[in-house]
């Protein structure tokens, strides 16, 4: 792993977790969690930049940005790879 993945994969992040007041129109669930259109541009964008970055890069990236963390701390970095697969299958 380059020092350049490193250093994006460790970039504190804020909280962007989908607020329960959010129109469920404006949501879509994938793997039990609410995305909301800015948070899957985000994902899309993320992706558009990081073409170098293998889909594990990419899931723990995506995990950070989002606050996608198991009850353990970890992050649901298998939840989200099969979250991005989906929306992949979807679009």
């Amino acid at each position: 792993m380059t020092v350049e993945r490193l250093a994006v994969l460790r970039t504190p992040v804020p909280d962007a977790r989908p607020r329960r007041g959010y129109p469920r129109h404006l949501r879509k669930r994938y793997c039990g969690r609410d995305f909301t259109e800015a948070e899957l541009e985000a994902i899309r964008q993320q992706i558009a930049q990081s073409a170098a970055f293998t889909r594990a890069d990419l899931s723990r990236l995506t995990c950070r940005q989002l606050s996608w963390f198991k009850l353990d701390g970890g992050l649901k970095e298998t939840s989200c790879r099969v979250a991005m697969l989906r929306m992949q299958e979807m679009a």
